[in-house]
């Protein structure tokens, strides 16, 4: 399979920069996080540049992913679009920016997802989703405030 973001570096230094644009495919960036997943292609647009003796990277990856709420555990869908940047000091005979993307695309992945900001969450008594329905288990108990003593000066 070819890759369309690696780079010969003989090339990009006798350019001294070059447009990289390409549709990845998510197995191609595979294996990603379990909290996430993407779906559908991924849109590459990079900038290599030769510049002081190393290669810089510089773009955006955007697509879709598929991450469960925290709360509900419901899968929901969103956007996203993540910057790249990286140096490569000794590139050796090539640059792969497929691998500086897929790093890229696993820092971005938010570490708390909602499905959306006022979600219920799930019932702790008997684990309903309670943004779907309303459960019949009482509620917890109010616990009375606890009263802290403060020393004396």
């Amino acid at each position: 399979m070819e890759n369309p973001l690696r780079v010969p570096l003989g090339l990009l230094k006798e350019k001294g920069e070059l447009v990289l644009e390409a549709t990845i495919e998510p197995e191609r960036l595979n294996p990603f996080v379990e909290q996430a997943r993407l779906v559908g292609p991924v849109s590459v647009a990079l900038r290599a540049r030769w510049s002081q003796d190393r290669a810089w990277i510089s773009g955006r990856a955007s697509g879709r992913w598929e991450m469960e709420c925290c709360r509900c555990l419901a899968r929901q869908r969103s956007s996203y679009g993540v910057p790249i940047e990286a140096e490569v000091e000794d590139p050796g005979a090539e640059i792969d920016a497929l691998e500086e993307t897929r790093q890229a695309l696993l820092l971005a992945v938010p570490t708390r997802s909602y499905c959306r900001a006022d979600c219920k969450g799930l019932c702790p008594s008997c684990g309903a989703n309670r943004n779907e329905t309303d459960c019949r288990c009482p509620a917890p108990p109010k616990r009375p405030p606890t009263l802290t003593r403060r020393g004396h000066a």
